[in-house]
């Protein structure tokens, strides 16, 4: 139903990119990411993840190559992205489930949970979240080390 990264930097700086999903199944990043400068509030955060979120439920096509977390962040390697940010993702299914990781950074040079990792990085919810408490949480979550 929708799916997005939500990135932070050192100083609290977010991007916050949608996915949409091809005919070939597969998930890709949109160039309809948002972005806030450090000094939101727990509801401004959710707001733009839940209008990101709205963005990848409609799933319009895009170019396969287009690169949004460079344009965003202005880094010209995938290396230097990953050494400057933090990784949640939140998630919501078909049935409405939301599912909110904090994605660790892999030893591979990706983000990503490891088998086992579940339990600490992972929460999910089953009743919807109001954009404060969606803020709330993905604060949350980007704390947990």
């Amino acid at each position: 139903m929708g799916r997005s990264s939500i990135y932070f930097d050192k100083k609290g700086n977010v991007i916050i990119v949608p996915y949409w999903r091809a005919e070939d199944g597969i998930s890709r990043q949109s160039m309809k990411f948002a972005k806030l400068n450090f000094g939101y509030s727990e509801t401004e955060l959710g707001k733009e993840i839940l209008d990101v979120l709205e963005t990848s439920r409609i799933n319009e096509y895009e170019d396969k190559k287009q690169n949004p977390w460079k344009e965003a962040s202005n880094l010209k390697t995938w290396k230097a992205f990953w050494k400057k940010y933090e990784s949640v993702i939140v998630d919501i299914d078909e049935k409405g489930i939301w599912y909110i990781d904090k994605y660790r950074k892999l030893k591979d040079g990706s983000f990503g949970l490891e088998k086992g990792d579940e339990e600490k990085y992972s929460r999910e919810y089953t009743e919807p979240l109001t954009a404060q408490q969606l803020g709330h949480i993905v604060l949350e979550m980007l704390e947990i080390k």
